[in-house]
Formats: structure tokens, sequence, C-alpha cells
């Protein structure tokens, strides 16, 4: 069966579907790191195909899952293993709880049903398959442990006898008398969620198995598409919330999909097991025998049991939250950006160490198209201004298109527009923009960080798909090293074709593994910060990865991790002009707006 399913998964057809789902969630980040996607993608493909084939198998035997099946194989293993020689099999149902021993509520797992009681505890069940009059088979564990004992010193008459144990003959628990006692629970007694609000329960109307896959296959495509959607746009406060409760909410259709095709089959059940020859079993003894070793389950009362020994122990097991930790305040109409994890410690040591830093968007909220067209007004008569802004707004969406694809032919592309600017006086702009657009617009958090690392004395290296012109300048300012973009010159004007390549995509995951063997720092030592998802190797290259502002698809992928996302902001203080002007222009333009203002 596996190899079937591996030569499928590695059809070409599959594996241009698996290599589109790639590109569209990590393609920018380099052709290696898209191909190793693609592999898990594929290997996951496998692994669900083998579940579905091995759970059809196991249903067309007449059993519910593979699991059951399983424990029938074993069953029959052992019956031939014994031969002639006596054989007691006890058979139990949904093992739960203690009743009474060796104390009552005793659980050391969270395996049966306690996953669905606690999903829908948290509010993450809106609606369950199920028959509401089918039975649910539970079984208090101490009933069981009884049962065995009783059955091992008890030889059956026949070479073999079958014992199976639980309360569907004798006391029978229906789904909805489960379902009325866990959300009567959950009504008196609700969670809370991280706000310190509680978390209200719905009403279920038991829909069958094959509705509710339907339902929630149909919701969980439409949050795919339009996380896919968000994720096309830009990254920016609102978005990066949204993108979050998508996330949050496709994360909850999964694991409802996932309950439900798992336990409908449970939940769906229309049968009662006979206890007749546990029922002998129990009578054939004494009543001193019985009193020390319980297992009838006509002795369960449903509603105490459940309401005030199994569920409060299945909550207090799984360590969620029953009350609130703070006042609840009103929701505010618009949800904060998650808060900034905490960031990976700077020690000073001994240790070789390594910092490595995307610039714009990470240390700066700049772009280089910001750069570049406050090149071309420094050099353009104020009346062609208008023009030259117009022309390059019209490029910026194809410029974004091609980045989100292919950052390194974005590059190539965009800085052809240098072509005929002289490098010196680029470099000597460059050195005007420092203080007039490009320290206004620094993170003040990211300096800091920048200076905790030098400070600790780690080797500190900006890397930037901006010209080494144009960033050196920062560079200089704090202290550290540099790797850019270079353009070729002839006669000192640049060309408009790159010199080489600049760290791109993948190649920023080899240079930081190169500097790091240079510098000879472990990769627990080496730390890296950027905000792209073509940013991916280098981050996973360095053993403390920091996402910065990152945009939707990294910060999808930084979730998964659980990477130290952090949002960092200029500060407060002005707006910001939606183009940078020289100064002298700027200047001009302010204080024509506070004449205005008077």
């Amino acid at each position: 069966m596996r190899a079937g399913l591996e030569a499928e998964s590695r059809s070409p057809q599959r594996l241009r579907r698996l290599a589109g789902a790639a590109r569209r969630g990590s393609g920018a980040s380099g052709v290696p790191t898209a191909a190793a996607e693609v592999e898990r993608m594929r290997a996951r493909w496998v692994e669900a195909r083998l579940v579905d084939h091995g759970r059809a198998h196991a249903r067309a035997l007449g059993w519910s899952d593979v699991y059951t099946l399983s424990k029938s194989l074993a069953e029959l293993a052992v019956s031939e293993r014994c031969g002639e020689r006596p054989l007691s099999v006890v058979r139990p149902s949904i093992i739960e709880s203690a009743l009474r021993e060796p104390m009552p509520a005793w659980i050391v797992g969270l395996r049966m049903a306690e996953p669905v009681i606690l999903a829908y505890g948290r509010g993450l069940l809106p609606e369950f398959p199920g028959l509401p009059d089918g039975i649910i088979d539970l079984v208090p564990v101490d009933i069981v442990s009884n049962a065995v004992i009783t059955a091992a010193a008890t030889p059956p008459a026949s070479r073999r006898a079958v014992y199976h144990v639980g309360s569907g003959a004798r006391n029978p628990l229906r789904y909805r008398g489960l379902f009325d006692n866990v959300r009567a629970y959950f009504r008196a007694h609700p969670l809370h969620d991280s706000a310190g609000a509680p978390i209200a329960v719905p009403d279920w109307r038991f829909p069958s198995g094959r509705q509710a896959g339907r339902r929630l296959a149909t919701v969980e495509r439409g949050l795919e598409i339009a996380v896919g959607t968000v994720e096309r746009g830009m990254a920016t406060p609102r978005t990066r919330v949204l993108h979050q409760r998508l996330d949050q909410a496709r994360d909850r259709v999964r694991r409802a999909r996932s309950l439900s095709e798992m336990y409908a089959v449970y939940t769906e059940m229309d049968a009662v097991f006979d206890d007749t020859a546990t029922r002998s079993l129990d009578l054939g003894r004494s009543a001193a025998e019985r009193a020390e070793f319980p297992f009838d389950a006509g002795l369960i009362d449903w509603e105490d049991y459940l309401q005030r020994s199994h569920i409060p122990a299945v909550v207090d097991l799984a360590r969620l939250r029953r009350r609130a930790s703070r006042p609840v305040l009103p929701r505010p109409t618009s949800a904060p950006a998650t808060p900034a994890a905490r960031l990976p410690a700077v020690r000073p040591g001994a240790e070789p160490a390594l910092a490595v830093f995307d610039v714009e968007g990470t240390i700066a909220d700049l772009t280089v198209v910001q750069h570049y067209l406050f090149f071309l007004l420094d050099r353009e008569e104020r009346r062609r201004w208008p023009l030259t802004i117009a022309r390059t707004a019209l490029r910026v969406p194809g410029w974004l298109r091609l980045d989100r694809v292919n950052r390194l032919d974005f590059q190539r592309r965009f800085y052809r527009g240098y072509a005929g600017l002289e490098r010196e006086v680029v470099a000597e702009t460059a050195r005007r923009a420092l203080h007039e657009i490009t320290l206004p617009r620094c993170f003040p958090r990211a300096l800091r960080r920048v200076r905790e690392h030098v400070d600790a004395g780690h080797r500190v290296v900006l890397v930037t798909g901006a010209l080494d012109e144009v960033v050196r300048p920062l560079a200089e300012l704090l202290e550290v090293e540099l790797r850019a973009a270079h353009l070729r010159t002839l006669d000192g004007v640049f060309d408009g074709d790159l010199a080489d390549t600049p760290p791109s995509a993948e190649a920023r995951g080899a240079l930081v593994t190169r500097l790091a063997a240079e510098t000879g720092a472990r990769a627990a030592a080496c730390y890296a910060y950027a905000d792209s998802i073509s940013d991916l190797s280098m981050l996973e290259a360095a053993g403390n990865p920091v996402p910065v502002n990152p945009d939707l698809r990294l910060l999808s992928v930084a979730r998964r991790r659980g990477w130290p996302v952090q949002s960092w902001r200029v500060g407060d203080g002005g707006g910001r002009m939606p183009v940078v002007l020289p100064e002298r222009v700027a200047a001009q333009t302010s204080s024509r707006i506070a004449a205005g203002r008077r």
C-alpha cells in the first residue's frame, strides 16, 4: 500500500499541485526552501492517505476503525498462542476516570472522550455529529480493573471466555444525556478565554457525520481562500489581526473536522454490547468479593459522576483556565495586534556569536523604492516632480508582484532604473538621506537591539538587497558590517546591471551559515532578524530566529514554529508623508501647512 501511494505522490500531476501550493506559501523564500516544503507536503499527503485507506479497510471488515481492528487481531494472536490452555478475554468499552478507586476521578491521560469534552468547553465545537438516542458506552477504569482481577481469579468453564465490560446494557448513557451533562457543567463552570471572559458553549443539533463533514470541509475551504487572499495583500497591523483571526478559525475548523471524523463512528453507533457473561461472573462471587471488587455498571449515577467527578478532573488535568485571572474589561471594537513574544537573551561572553539583520522593514520603515525616488527628486527640477512621482507609482504594482515571486528578479529589474546615475552623487545623496529619511524612519527598538549585540561583542552584519552606497552610512553609524548589492560602473556611472549577485532568498541562509563558520559561532549563538518570507532560509539558519514586522506568509510560518514575533514601530510623533521629499522641499511644505493651519 505504501509503495503505491509513494509512487502516486511522486506523479507529475501530484508534484505540480504540491509545488503550486508551496509557491503560494513560501515560494519567494527560494527554490531549496520551496523544494523542502514540497517534500514535507508530499510526506503528509502519503500519511493522510494511509490513514484513510486503513480506516476504510477496517470498516470494510466490519470494524469501526483501525484501533478496534488491531485489538481484534491481537486477541486472535493471543488465542492462537494459548492453544488448548484456558483463556479469559476482557473487552472494555470506552474507559474513563475512576468511580471510587484508587480515588474518585483518578485519571492520568486525555485520550478517549476528553478531547471532545475539552474542545466543547473551549467553544471550538459549534456542532458535532451523532445519534442523540444512541448509546455512548463509558465505563470507569476501576470497574474494568476489578473485572480483570475477577476474571483472572475465575478460570473459564470452557477453553475460552469473553467478558464485555461496559455500561450500555445495564445503565445506558444516551448521547443526548452525555451532551446535556457536559453542557450543564460548562454553563455552571465556564472556562475563560485569554481576555478573562467566560466562554459560552453552544447547543448541538446532532447532524449526521456526512452532513457535518461536508459543512466543515466547505468552511475550511472558504477560510483557506480567505487566508490566501489576505496573505497576497500588504502586511499592516489590521491585516495581521485579520490574518490571525482567520488562521485561528481555520485551525479550529480543522480540529473540529478531525474530531468529527475520528469520533463519529462511536457517536453514531446503534449497538449494545452483550454483558451476559460479565453479569454471570459478577453474580457468581460471594457478597464480600462483590463489595471488595465491584464492577456492576448499574451502580453509576451518570449526573453525579460526570458533573462532579469526571469533567472537573479532565479540566484540571488539562490545566485550562476555570476562572477569570483578572477583571473582565469591555472588549475593544478592534482587536489589538498579538503581544510581542520575549526576545532571545543577548549575553556577552567569551563564546563567539553572530547577529544578522535585514534592513528594510526590520531596522527601518523604508523600502528601496523610497530611496530611489528620493535620488530622482533630488536631481530634478521641482516642476517635474509630479510626473516623476506618477511614473514611479505606476511601476510599483509590477515591482511588488515580481518581488513576491522572486526577489532577485525584482532587484535585477529595479536597479536598471539607476542606469545613468553617478556613483559619487548617489553616495553623497545617501549620506544626506541618512539624516533626512533613514534615521527618522528607523525603529528605536531595532537600533537598541543592534547596539545590544555590538556591546556584547557579537559580530553584527546588516544584510540587504539595497545598494551598498545607500546603506553604507547607516552601517558606519552603527559600527557594523554590511552585505549589500553592488552595481557595475563605467567611468563612475552606474550602468544598471548588478556587479554580483546580492544575498537574496536561499542565498541568505547560506550567507548566515558561512558567516557563522567564519566567526566560529554555534547555531545556538546565531541570531537572525528579518521581515519577509523571502528571508525564511536566513531565519532557519540561525538558532535564534526573530521575525520582525513579518509579512503575512512569514507570520503564518512563525506561528506554527513558535518563533518570537516582534512588532517594532518608528514611534509616536507626527504624521508620515506619503512620499519622502528632499529636506529643503519637505521643510518648505511643512511650513506652508503650518501657516495654513494658523
